[in-house]
């Protein structure tokens, strides 16, 4: 339409080496744990920076046990002009600016810190744990990924002192398909409002705003990613933050923050209609057939179903097109006709 890993031991610090590691698919979440305090830790950290990559059929995703973030999040079933899978995640503005879904607390000089963190990581029935502790801080989190949908699952625990810390679901670098140039015409923040969504244009922040809302998200013109808090609604603050391109040109991003829960649930992937009411009801509202959406919505329907049988989108138009002009074919008889009389 509109368009898990090896045990890691206790060290000092993160080596320059990164250990690429493949993980088996998981089964998603049925149920979030209840929040609990943590118990204070000692001195827990990873020797050496880990990338953990899950492959599912639907997705490649790579978790980074340095700073317990998102890295890269590949569409299989969609390909740039090379053929190789969509990415959704900016790396340039990871790097510069803060990677998607990193632990975050609200509070400058922890963020900071557990951004260089090098989390400790393992498998624990086929969840990826990752976990870290020092000056006091003690951050515990579990991935799910769904191998049935563009879903996963994020569970956070916090605590500086012993005393747990509220944490935050964070978007940062941006998102869209990495393989054309950025529009911001068609980069959006977005968000629920009643039953229908609201889009705020990259080009229309000026300065950050806040909502507070059960679902919020970026997007493109084609792709989608969705915090989904059910109908509890949470703060969500949304802002605009520039990085330095290979040109040398300002490029501005999206920056999305939304006060999370003990164990969030997100989607990340197309906007078609299918994967998102299987995700969540509401989500296909996401959707923006335009003006003609009356017209669009039914014609969208009839191609996607011919799509299913035909499974080529070149052939299914035409088949469509061929319908069409079949049913219409009555009345501009009809028409021809009167207009011979006429002559």
């Amino acid at each position: 339409s509109p368009g898990t890993p090896p045990m890691a031991s206790g060290g000092n610090g993160p080596e320059a080496a990164k250990t690429p590691t493949t993980l088996p698919p998981a089964e998603p979440v049925k149920e979030a744990p209840k929040e609990s305090a943590l118990v204070p830790a000692g001195n827990i950290q990873g020797e050496k920076v880990e990338e953990i990559v899950i492959d599912m059929p639907l997705y490649t995703a790579k978790l980074s046990s340095l700073g317990s973030s998102l890295r890269s999040f590949r569409l299989k079933a969609f390909s740039d002009a090379d053929g190789r899978p969509i990415e959704l995640i900016n790396d340039k503005a990871g790097e510069k600016l803060g990677w998607p879904l990193t632990v975050s607390t609200g509070d400058a000089a922890i963020d900071e810190k557990l951004a260089k963190a090098n989390f400790v990581t393992r498998q624990e029935q086929q969840r990826i744990s990752m976990e870290y502790a020092g000056d006091g801080l003690h951050v515990e989190r579990t991935f799910q990924f769904d191998r049935e949908n563009y879903e996963l699952t994020v569970e956070t625990k916090a605590a500086k002192d012993g005393k747990v810390i509220p944490v935050l679901l964070v978007w940062r670098g941006g998102f869209g398909d990495q393989s054309i140039p950025p529009d911001p015409a068609k980069r959006n923040a977005l968000y629920q409002q009643d039953t229908a969504f609201k889009r705020l244009s990259l080009r229309s922040i000026k300065e950050p705003q806040q909502f507070t809302v059960s679902r919020a998200g970026v997007e493109d013109q084609y792709f989608l990613a969705m915090f989904l808090e059910s109908d509890v609604t949470s703060p969500v603050t949304v802002g605009k933050r520039p990085y330095t391109g290979d040109d040398g040109k300002p490029v501005d991003t999206i920056s999305l923050s939304m006060v999370g829960t003990n164990a969030a649930r997100g989607y990340i992937g197309p906007k078609d209609r299918r994967w998102l009411t299987k995700a969540d009801p509401q989500l296909e509202a996401v959707i923006d057939y335009g003006w003609f959406q009356v017209i669009a919505r039914p014609l969208v329907f009839c191609l996607l179903s011919i799509h299913s049988y035909v499974g080529n989108f070149g052939w299914s138009i035409i088949l469509l097109t061929i319908s069409i002009n079949l049913l219409l074919f009555p009345l501009r008889l009809k028409q021809q006709v009167s207009m011979q009389k006429m002559q």
